[in-house]
């Protein structure tokens, strides 16, 4: 009888979700990274915040000062499918990608970035440094190196460290998990230099430079299943994607598979 009563349970809803109504579109959504810094290591300390700068920079500028570009939303944003603002009520990510802006570049040809997911969540624009997160707690290995703490291991890119002027990098499994939600908490991007001459840097434009344009920012390309009419069925956020159907615009006329 349990059997029966589940098979008439989601007969039940699937059939209210035909009078509520529903509809698959496709959602184009920029986020400008309005929180951005370099951590900065140097023999004469490893101390100095950068959060207020025109630029961050990649690589080591000059002898032992490797740089570490930090980007991010405003402290308190979360990017998922349960929360407030920036939010994204997504089930399927089509394409997430970071765009930048280099200003200029002096890697050698071929030479790399790696860029990962920030993990470290607590991590502000004003104190991170080389050796803090938030000016005062030290990160798992300082300039944020240590995966699965300072960053996801799971996630990010390697990506072409050549090239000036706009540059854009698919991230399409940042744009998973942040349509995935499950309270997973979007906390930013670090980039790591693949290179190790002196003086091997990239200069990207930050948000506190005078033209927004340049801006360093994140698309997330999405499809949205949305449900009109039954408010109980509206507030419970249904997800055709997790129990393999998806619906077409006209409602319930046709069934496709996840």
């Amino acid at each position: 009888m349990s059997g029966l009563k589940y098979i008439l349970l989601f007969l039940f809803v699937m059939s209210s979700l035909c009078l509520a109504g529903t509809d698959t579109i496709t959602v184009d959504t920029t986020f400008t990274f309005d929180k951005c810094n370099y951590l900065e290591f140097t023999l004469m300390g490893d101390g100095t915040n950068y959060g207020s700068d025109d630029y961050m920079y990649c690589g080591v500028r000059q002898t032992n000062r490797e740089c570490v570009p930090l980007m991010g939303l405003v402290d308190g944003t979360v990017v998922d499918n349960l929360s407030s603002s920036y939010t994204i009520l997504g089930d399927t990510c089509i394409a997430c990608t970071l765009y930048y802006r280099v200003a200029q570049e002096q890697f050698d040809a071929g030479e790399t970035v790696d860029i990962k997911p920030v993990k470290q969540e607590s991590w502000t624009e004003d104190g991170s440094c080389w050796a803090k997160y938030d000016g005062s707690n030290a990160w798992g290995t300082a300039g944020a190196k240590s995966s699965g703490t300072d960053y996801h291991a799971w996630g990010g890119v390697n990506a072409d460290g050549n090239g000036v002027g706009d540059i854009k990098v698919g991230l399409k499994d940042v744009g998973d998990s942040i349509c995935a939600g499950g309270g997973y908490s979007f906390d930013g991007l670090l980039m790591f230099h693949n290179g190790a001459d002196n003086a091997d840097t990239i200069k990207i434009r930050s948000d506190d430079g005078a033209q927004s344009a340049y801006y360093p920012t994140l698309q997330v390309i999405f499809e949205k299943i949305t449900v009109t009419g039954d408010e109980d069925i509206v507030n419970a956020r249904h997800t055709p994607a997790k129990v393999g159907i998806r619906h077409s615009p006209e409602g319930c006329s046709k069934r496709h598979g996840p």
